[in-house]
């Protein structure tokens, strides 16, 4: 599926492309994760810090430790696909946003002002 300029496939198809924390997450979600896709990139374009084994630029909700909290805007959980981070600079995730507020910890909010 191209979504920009990036082609995305399934996430589960490609554990290369993810975090092993990533990867354990959707393994372990029930069948939404056949919805979340991965994408390659250059991990030169990449740019944020982690602490929970998670790539430099490559930070992502999913497979965070079980101590962080993930707050999801209310908009954010009803858009049909979004794009986060993989756990690694290499790929890119597209999700859909109902699957980020379904997971572990998740709380939806209303986050944004207009």
């Amino acid at each position: 599926m191209r979504f920009g300029t990036l082609e995305f496939g399934p996430a589960l198809d490609a554990p290369d492309l993810l975090a092993p924390p990533t990867l354990a997450t959707l393994q372990a979600t029930d069948a939404a994760a056949a919805d979340v896709l991965v994408a390659d990139i250059d991990p030169g374009l990449a740019d944020t810090a982690a602490f929970c084994e998670q790539e430099y630029g490559g930070i992502t909700p999913i497979g965070l430790p079980a101590d962080w909290s993930i707050l999801v805007d209310e908009t954010v959980a009803t858009h049909e696909r979004l794009i986060v981070g993989s756990g690694i600079r290499g790929s890119k995730l597209l999700v859909p946003g109902p699957f980020l507020a379904g997971l572990p910890r998740a709380e939806v909010l209303s986050l944004a002002q207009a």
